[in-house]
Formats: structure tokens, C-alpha cells, sequence
């Protein structure tokens, strides 16, 4: 037979239908960053909506994006490259970036400026939100030296934008950190005229200051009061309901520290005074002793009066009674003397 046929023998397998060619997966399109997703009741593809977000910094500062540098220009946008996906991004207004086509996700922000301390934080874009996020830099704090011209010197610094001491030193400062600011820097010791200075301290920036402090003149001893002595003079005169009683006499004995005045007017014998004053610097105090409603010390030793002399204003309780007495207390103050 020259044409061949097909037969089942009794008992053969049925070859049955043949197998279904397998579907192919339509190509993802060349350079695309978004995950596409296949619907299996449609032809179409189907792509995850992409965020937008805003990053407001400070001026000369740089930004990173997961270790990306986000590049910009005022005249145009441009196109980078962050973490696989091609991100756009704009600067309209400087300081204000704005990139568009973000994946949703938690992004490492990272912004540095010379002088500044590096910011990084972590931030959430999320399709929903606004994706805001705002740079605050933190400045790197100055450091400043101060080395006095002599030892033992103190050191004060205040701050002139607060108007408080931010710290008061002994001896040398070397390197103490400041925040950036302006600073009044007083440098002092006993004997020497104080040393002031004003700086102002930009941040990361070193100070070195080196007051010269100058001795000051050795102050003039004040002169010392003589010893006097004196006679024993007094005197009465009225004045209105008044009597004004004047009295000088000094012992000049400056081995007697404390003594007393007393005074009697217009007894049966007549007016008497006893004691005396020692010629040196003293305090007083004034006892009423018989019929005197008031009475005080007008005058009281001093240089002008060679600590020999003092008044005293009384006024008696009954006029027409006598005698009138009062006496006068007093103690050296301690003091260095020359003798005459």
C-alpha cells in the first residue's frame, strides 16, 4: 500500500487533543521605573500612582536623598536619578525644591552647609500627603582662647545679645565652645586695670585673645591725724526754746580709748564741765541725765575740728527748773596715728 493509515490498535491510547501554546507576558518598556501591574481580565497595564514632595532649606545648603545629591536649576528642571527611578525635579523659588514622580516610600534626607552641623532625618512620602519637609540647621559653635598677660587673672565672659555671664574662669581658657554670637570678654586681677574686649564669634570660627593687663599706681595712703591736745573751753548760747552748748578740749592721749563729757547748766554754782575728748577719730552718744526734753549732736569730731571739738542742742522740760545735765559718751575708733 503506498498510502499509510492511521489505526488504534485494541487497547492503544488516544492521543487526545494537543497542548495549548503558552501565553506570552507583554514586555516592560524600556527605561520605565514603575512596577507594572497585569490585569488578567484586561490587556492593559496598570501603574502605581507616584508621590510629589517639597524640601525647604536654609541658603548654600545641600541636599542629599539617599545618598543621591538632588541637583538643581532656577532656569529649568531637572532630571535625576534616585534609587533606580527617574525623579524631576524643580526649583522655582530658591530654597524650595520640589520633585515630582517619587516612589511611596521612607526616604534618608540628608542637607549639609560649611559651618553647620550635618542634618539627617528620615521622611515618609506617602501619595496621600503633602510631603513638606522643612531643613533646620543647627550651627557649629565657635571656640575661643584667652591667655592674660599675667597669672592669677580671672576671666569673664558675658553675652551682649542676652546681657548674662555665660561663665567666669580662673587663669587660661583654651578652646571653650561657644554658640556663635557677640561676647564681651573681661579680663581682671587685683592691682591691674581690667582688660575689656569685645568679639563676635561666627560659627566654627577660633578666637585668640591676649589682654595685656597694666598695673595700676599704688594708691596714696590717706594722711594720718595728728594727736592735739587741747584746753577745755566751752560755751552757752539761747536759741529760741534752745540751748546750744559748744564745747573743745582733747587730752591727746591715745592710750585712752573711752571716756565721757559731762555737762551741768545753771546749777547753784554755776555751769561745770568735766572729762575731755582725746584728739582721735571716735563715735558718740548722747545720754540725757536730768531735765531735758530734747537733745542732739549738731557737730560731731572730725579733721575739720582736730577731733577736739562738739556741739550739742538741748531743750529743758520745766524752764524754770535748773539744773539741766546731759553727758556725752564716747570710744576711739581704731586707727593708725602719727604724733605730733
Amino acid at each position: 500500500m503506498s498510502a499509510t493509515y492511521g489505526f488504534q490498535r485494541p487497547g492503544g491510547r488516544d492521543a487526545g487533543k494537543p497542548a495549548a501554546a503558552p501565553k506570552r507576558t507583554p514586555a516592560k518598556p524600556k527605561g520605565s521605573t514603575a512596577t507594572s501591574v497585569h490585569n488578567p481580565r484586561s490587556s492593559r497595564v496598570v501603574t502605581p500612582p507616584l508621590a510629589e514632595m517639597t524640601i525647604i532649606s536654609p541658603p548654600g545648603c545641600r541636599i542629599w536623598l539617599n545618598d543621591a545629591p538632588v541637583e538643581t536649576s532656577l532656569l529649568k528642571d531637572v532630571v535625576l536619578l534616585i534609587d533606580g527611578q527617574k525623579v524631576k525635579v524643580s526649583e522655582q523659588v530658591p530654597g524650595e525644591l520640589t520633585l515630582k514622580g517619587l516612589r511611596p516610600a521612607t526616604y534618608r534626607l540628608v542637607a549639609r552647609k560649611p559651618d553647620f552641623r550635618e542634618y539627617v532625618k528620615p521622611v515618609t512620602v506617602t501619595v496621600e500627603a503633602e510631603n513638606v519637609f522643612a531643613v533646620t540647621l543647627i550651627p557649629n559653635p565657635g571656640k575661643l582662647t584667652v591667655s592674660p598677660s599675667v597669672d592669677g587673672a580671672e576671666v569673664e565672659i558675658v553675652s551682649l545679645e542676652t546681657s548674662t555671664r555665660t561663665g567666669r574662669y580662673s587663669e587660661r581658657l583654651d578652646q571653650i565652645e561657644l554658640a556663635p554670637g557677640q561676647y564681651r570678654v573681661v579680663t581682671s586681677k587685683a592691682g591691674y586695670k581690667a582688660a575689656v574686649r569685645e568679639i563676635t564669634l561666627k560659627p566654627g570660627e577660633t578666637v585668640y585673645l591676649e589682654p595685656s593687663l597694666e598695673l595700676l599706681p599704688r594708691p596714696t595712703p590717706p594722711p594720718k591725724p595728728r594727736l592735739l591736745a587741747a584746753p577745755t573751753i566751752f560755751s552757752v548760747q539761747r536759741d529760741g526754746k534752745y540751748l546750744i552748748f559748744r564745747f573743745q578740749g582733747s587730752s591727746g592721749d591715745s592710750g585712752k580709748i573711752i571716756g565721757s563729757v559731762t555737762v551741768t547748766l545753771n546749777a547753784p554754782g554755776g555751769n561745770t564741765v568735766t572729762g575731755n575728748l582725746n584728739g582721735l577719730p571716735c563715735e558718740l552718744e548722747l545720754v540725757k541725765l536730768e531735765n531735758i526734753a530734747e537733745a542732739s549732736i549738731v557737730e560731731v569730731p572730725a579733721p575739720a575740728n582736730n577731733w577736739t571739738s562738739i556741739v550739742v542742742r538741748v531743750r529743758a522740760k520745766d524752764e524754770k527748773r535748773r539744773p539741766i545735765s546731759f553727758a556725752i559718751n564716747w570710744r576711739s575708733l581704731p586707727l593708725n596715728i602719727s604724733p605730733l
